[in-house]
């Protein structure tokens, strides 16, 4: 039994493909709210989403340690 703390690639790989496609559907949202006329943003929406984003890519960045 190998106790391996790092994830697989796969885990890793489905963790920034999620974080990519978040982004894209929050830059989709707001190109929308730019072009359609009465279609508004709301920003308690877009925040979790960019937060979520930023936590899926977050974890695969390299520890720093003092």
């Amino acid at each position: 039994m190998t106790d391996d703390r790092h994830p697989s690639s796969e885990y890793r790989w489905a963790r920034q493909v999620s974080a990519v496609l978040l982004i894209a559907m929050v830059v989709l949202v707001v190109v929308l709210d730019v072009i359609v006329e009465g279609y508004e943003v709301s920003p308690p929406v877009l925040v979790p989403l960019l937060l979520t984003a930023a936590g899926l890519l977050s974890v695969d960045l390299p520890r720093v340690r003092p």
